[in-house]
């Protein structure tokens, strides 16, 4: 992590996504992944007063998110990114649903707000209208039964404000709106959220902003809160092709020396969204890469700037010498 970590740093970018490293065929124990990730941030940290690295992702597989749990000492809550194909989101196995809606709790407009009406039936509807007759204010949050097919036990609408006007009151409403909720199920007793992207549709919030709001209002209730909250697992659903919002500086994720992409699911992943990586690879790195070693690559549609490889050895083969090549592979030293 370290190599990538320094090449980020010198080429000037602030933010970097690393995908799940080693997890898979070569037997890194999640655990000590999750344990390494998190020293190599605090190394970071704490060696480097002037970092310009500002934001630092990690993503994982849904069934393979003990891997994020960094450290109970980084946050109690532990967040993650869902990336939904069309209404996929609304099936997730979850206590609460957060979705923006209209100030007259009107189900029928916005796409978040239609899937919930197809999937939890006229019932849905019906019930905003018996609870909240007069509707909701901006920044209000309104708390219904999930019914019909969903697969939550209650969703909460809100309203917000069209961003064009008043932007610093706008933000700090975003801000304020998820730290409700996120109290709303705290003190309900729940132990999961769901976030579908608020406002970044016809109310024009800037995905990236929207998305940086949201983040830092679940770590500022996470800090604010102690251990004895039943909330545990928070979901930002962002739709697939939405670039906007996931954009980051760099993608980092571990490759097979060969530097074939079609060796690995996170790999032939990126290689399905943008088949010139391969070509590049190959250009670039004719002879392939070395254990320990860095391959830089453009990305080309991929919403970053660049796509870090790094080879990693099996963990099995050498347990300490592993863990060292993992650490080192993301700062040059």
């Amino acid at each position: 992590m370290k190599d990538c970590l320094t090449e980020a740093e010198n080429s000037g970018y602030t933010s970097i996504t690393f995908l799940a490293l080693g997890t898979g065929d070569l037997g890194y124990p999640v655990t000590d992944v999750a344990d390494l990730m998190y020293k190599c941030i605090l190394d970071t940290e704490r060696f480097n007063d002037g970092c310009k690295i500002k934001h630092i992702g990690f993503v994982v597989h849904d069934k393979n998110r003990d891997t994020l749990q960094l450290n109970t000492k980084l946050y109690r809550i532990f967040c993650y990114i869902y990336f939904c194909i069309n209404k996929s989101f609304i099936l997730l196995q979850c206590d609460v649903i957060v979705c923006g809606t209209s100030k007259e709790l009107n189900l029928s407009a916005g796409k978040s707000c239609k899937n919930l009406l197809q999937f939890g039936g006229k019932k849905l509807q019906d019930e905003c209208k018996k609870k909240y007759p007069e509707g909701i204010k901006e920044g209000e949050i309104a708390v219904v039964k999930g019914c019909g097919n969903l697969k939550c036990k209650e969703v909460y609408f809100g309203a917000l404000p069209d961003w064009k006007t008043e932007q610093s009151k706008h933000r700090k409403m975003l801000w304020k709106f998820v730290e409700s909720c996120m109290l709303k199920a705290h003190e309900s007793g729940h132990s999961t959220i769901v976030f579908a992207a608020l406002g970044t549709g016809a109310l024009g919030y800037p995905p990236d902003r929207a998305a940086h709001l949201m983040y830092d209002s679940v770590i500022k209730f996470d800090n604010s809160h102690d251990t004895r909250s039943a909330l545990k697992n928070v979901k930002f659903v962002v739709h697939y092709k939405d670039d906007q919002t996931i954009r980051v500086d760099v993608i980092a994720c571990n490759v097979s020396p060969t530097l074939n992409l079609r060796n690995g699911k996170v790999t032939h992943a990126l290689l399905t969204c943008e088949q010139s990586l391969q070509s590049e690879c190959q250009q670039n790195y004719p002879y392939g890469i070395n254990i320990g070693e860095l391959a830089v690559i453009g990305p080309g549609n991929l919403p970053c700037k660049k796509v870090y490889l790094g080879v990693l050895p099996k963990y099995e083969e050498d347990e300490e010498n592993s863990e060292q090549v993992y650490t080192d592979i993301a700062m040059y030293r």
